[in-house]
């Protein structure tokens, strides 16, 4: 979406979000809003949001366990 955010913003990913979500609870992590559930049209689309309360580590934690979610 081309319009500025706050904390929440919207990407396009490579796998299906809830997916990617099941496989972060795993690791004690939730995910996103799978964007599907609003309009069908963005199956791949996922809502995420950070704040200023995310540390830096919790970021990177989070970053890693969507890289290993996608493998």
């Amino acid at each position: 979406f081309p319009a500025p955010f706050f904390n929440e913003f919207a990407l396009s990913m490579p796998a299906d979000p809830e997916r990617i979500n099941r496989r972060l609870l795993e690791e004690g992590i939730l995910g996103g809003f799978p964007l599907k559930r609003w309009d069908p049209r963005l199956s791949d689309g996922w809502l995420l949001c950070v704040t200023e309360v995310a540390t830096r580590a919790e970021i990177d934690r989070f970053v890693a366990a969507v890289k290993r979610a996608l493998q």
